[in-house]
């Protein structure tokens, strides 16, 4: 059996190294546009935009997320908290879903 002195000598551990946090660099005055070339020093234009076809509308719902807002709903119940999904936002990346908390629903006592 090791004596107490030992343990606390192996606990110790050695301070953090310093790293330092580099300063902002300050912003470009005069920003250059670069132009994309080949070894031959060809430069290359980009293409108009007028090429480009318009993209189809967002859908405002989906099957999806009608199974989320079920879902949703779904737990709200087995937590047994009085609220509703009220609706939702539907973004490129993102989905928001609104939940309308009953009278006298803590927040705290929402699900994550």
């Amino acid at each position: 059996m090791r004596s107490p002195a030992l343990r606390r000598r192996r606990c110790r551990t050695s301070p953090k190294p310093v790293i330092p946090v580099p300063k902002p660099s300050a912003p470009l005055r005069n920003p250059e546009q670069l132009t994309l070339s080949s070894g031959d020093a060809i430069a290359y234009t980009l293409p108009p935009t007028a090429l480009l076809r318009p993209g189809t509308a967002p859908k405002q719902r989906t099957r999806a997320n009608d199974i989320v807002v079920a879902t949703l709903s779904e737990v709200l119940e087995q937590f047994q908290v009085d609220a509703q999904v009220t609706g939702f936002s539907r973004g490129p990346t993102v989905t928001r879903y609104e939940i309308e908390l009953g009278p006298a629903v803590k927040v705290e006592r929402s699900p994550r």
